[in-house]
């Protein structure tokens, strides 16, 4: 029976789609909410449109190389894109004028041989990892500028007694301005530096060291990730940062005197809220 390289192509590419999102749920703790669903989308993208001429003729694949060279780069690079590279050739020249080639066939066949001799020929039921879920940024900020919010209203209740009514009342709204940061989609508050309205009143002189040290970097660090996200940048440098400052606000805000030693010991992101749902 003659090779179906329709056939071949199709499957070679749906094997393709359930390697890549297997190995998404293998470390999807290393992924933002928004990242991973994106990266499964173009994945379930890849395995619908494996019957569509226009998947390989639109270099469709394409839009993965981003996330897949943090994936499985090497996978990716020697297998995957040559084998979408000659698939893509083959249809070109199918729906051509003078059809398939014999040099075509042949190079699909070489591919899908390197391919499945690299990932295997047979696909296995998705599992996700009930200890990989993805990191919610939207949560995790909210619950970081709740804590910091507490803890200035618990610096102003130790000294309320010394203030006059309008200073202490000027004080609490600085302290309320800062909570316009919890919500990640209020793009003005940071576009605006919106935090800074606090600065200049008696807020900081509660304790100055943690806005210099903290908050302010904070605010910072989240109004340029905010930034890239609505640039549709993949921001996962800004993300390695709001990590970073998040986990020394929790150890300055609950670790006390051993903060810097828990911060030697503890991972950027163990401070990092987590989505319910991993989706296969």
């Amino acid at each position: 029976m003659p090779k179906n390289y329709d056939k071949m192509i199709v499957d070679a590419t749906v094997r393709i789609s359930n390697y890549y999102r297997q190995k998404v749920l293998n470390i999807a703790g290393e992924y933002s909410v928004d990242t991973f669903d994106d990266i499964m989308k173009k994945l379930r993208d890849m395995y619908f449109g494996a019957q569509k001429s226009e998947y390989y003729l639109d270099y469709k694949w394409m839009e993965l190389n981003g996330y897949m060279d943090e994936v499985d780069a090497g996978t990716w690079r020697r297998v995957v894109e040559p084998f979408f590279g000659a698939a893509r050739q083959y249809i070109e020249h199918k729906q051509g004028k003078y059809g398939v080639y014999d040099s075509d066939e042949q190079a699909v066949d070489v591919a899908i041989a390197k391919l499945y001799a690299k990932i295997g020929k047979q696909a296995q039921p998705l599992r996700a990892n009930p200890k990989q879920k993805p990191i919610d940024y939207k949560k995790t900020v909210a619950d970081t500028v709740d804590k910091i919010v507490k803890y200035y209203k618990a610096k102003l209740k130790k000294v309320e007694n010394q203030m006059g009514d309008r200073k202490y009342a000027g004080t609490v709204a600085e302290i309320d301005n800062l909570s316009q940061g919890a919500d990640i989609e209020n793009v003005e508050f940071f576009e605006n530096f919106g935090w800074t309205k606090s600065f200049d009143g008696d807020m900081v002189e509660l304790d100055l060291n943690m806005w210099q040290e903290y908050v302010s970097k904070f605010f910072n660090i989240v109004r340029s990730y905010v930034d890239a996200k609505n640039r549709g940048s993949l921001a996962r440098e800004e993300e390695k940062k709001v990590m970073r400052i998040v986990k020394l606000i929790n150890l300055k805000i609950g670790g006390g005197l051993f903060g810097g030693v828990k911060d030697i010991f503890l991972p950027d992101n163990y401070f990092m809220a987590r989505s319910k749902v991993v989706e296969k």
